[in-house]
């Protein structure tokens, strides 16, 4: 009889093939993201009924305007076109590989680990207790020290909490650390 899931072991092996099949895509589309030459965007001003066209491109910080004759240059929309599919597909592997855990949000945590301080605190809230099943509540992973006051992104920060403790919590410290007592109520 086959088994329904896979193990452990074999799980963890296709993730690694996944994150590193999206990691070499990443790889590539910056490779040609900066080979790519920035032509810059072409600009179209009409003068007294005469159109005159310019490419608008930024130079070392600066917006820079040049002007290109009253006929519309040509190879410049198709470098601009193949830079937004680049940046669409880079958006896409950067979506995968947060998918994967190996890619975390800007001061956030990846999904994989939300995933595992969810299962470590039994999908419940810590503050207050209730669950998804009996309360019909939705869980938020919260930071014990807020990020913003440098609180980390690791296992020991994180805590399971329902959306009204979290939220009507915000950015305040709930619990305080001191050297000999561990976490201690305030």
């Amino acid at each position: 009889m086959q088994p329904l899931m896979e193990e452990p072991e074999d799980i963890r092996i296709t993730f690694e093939a996944l994150r590193a099949k999206y990691l070499l895509y990443k790889e590539a589309i910056l490779d040609e993201l900066h080979n790519t030459p920035n032509h810059g965007a072409v600009c179209a001003r009409m003068i007294k009924g005469h159109r005159y066209y310019y490419i608008v491109k930024r130079v070392a910080g600066k917006i820079v305007s040049t002007y290109a004759g009253k006929v519309r240059p040509d190879g410049i929309d198709i470098n601009n076109k193949r830079v937004r599919v680049l940046n669409r597909w880079l958006a896409s592997v950067n979506q995968a590989l947060y998918t994967l855990g190996s890619f975390p949000r800007k001061g956030g945590a990846g999904l994989a680990l939300r995933f595992s301080v969810l299962e470590r605190d039994e999908w419940r809230c810590q503050y207050c207790g209730r669950s998804p099943r009996e309360h019909s509540v939705i869980l938020h992973v919260d930071h014990i020290v807020p990020f913003s006051k440098g609180g980390a992104n690791t296992m020991d920060n994180l805590i399971t909490a329902c959306s009204d403790c979290n939220l009507g919590k915000r950015k305040r410290l709930l619990f305080s650390q001191t050297s000999s007592e561990g976490i201690s109520e305030k």
